[in-house]
């Protein structure tokens, strides 16, 4: 059986912005600690205006984890595409997860996966 962690990381409200962002630091120090605890991977949420400091730049987050960890496995509980350009977070995803198989999207033409 494998253990991991799902959750995401929130920057503290109602004080200086060096002091709020302390929220995200704790996260990633909370996913190397688990590293070192020997947990097998950790998922982390999305949030877009809650007005609590919730992260919505998951795949940021999840990189700056994967520049601090080796084995701890990534990923996200959930991604909200944008409407207007939803290849380009596919793009994003597949660019910053080189060891993880996001999906085929070689089957699409290429004008569909370029930029607009």
């Amino acid at each position: 059986m494998r253990f991991g962690l799902f959750g995401g990381a929130s920057a503290r409200r109602g004080m200086p912005t060096a002091e709020s962002a302390r929220g995200y630091h704790d996260f990633i120090e909370y996913q190397v600690e688990a590293e070192a605890l020997g947990l097998y991977g950790s998922f982390v949420t999305e949030h877009h205006f809650t007005k609590i400091g919730q992260i919505s730049a998951t795949l940021n987050l999840l990189t700056w984890i994967a520049a601090r960890t080796t084995t701890l496995r990534l990923g996200t509980a959930v991604i909200i595409l944008p409407r207007d350009y939803c290849f380009g977070s596919q793009e994003t995803l597949v660019t910053r997860t080189s060891t993880t198989f996001v999906g085929d999207l070689s089957s699409l033409p290429p004008t569909e996966v370029e930029s607009p």
